[in-house]
């Protein structure tokens, strides 16, 4: 499995779904991921003061992956 990951979606398309690369046509999968609502952290991490919730946010820009970081489950 191979998972990629960009900021520039773009850069995804022209490299890995345009029909002259190389890899045209060998994924299985594609996902658009969105960014994690603000509000949402409130509830992942509620034992944190809103300050330090800020603080999360401010560092990971809400990239989902903070939980899985911080070793939680749903």
């Amino acid at each position: 499995m191979l998972i990629l990951s960009a900021s520039s979606v773009g850069l995804l398309k022209r490299s890995f779904f345009d029909y002259s690369n190389p890899l045209y046509g060998r994924s299985d999968t594609a996902l658009n991921l969105q960014p994690l609502k603000f509000r949402r952290l409130f509830e992942w991490f509620s034992s944190l003061r809103p300050e330090e919730v800020v603080k999360v946010y401010a560092v990971t820009s809400g990239v989902p992956i903070t939980r899985a970081l911080r070793g939680e489950e749903r």
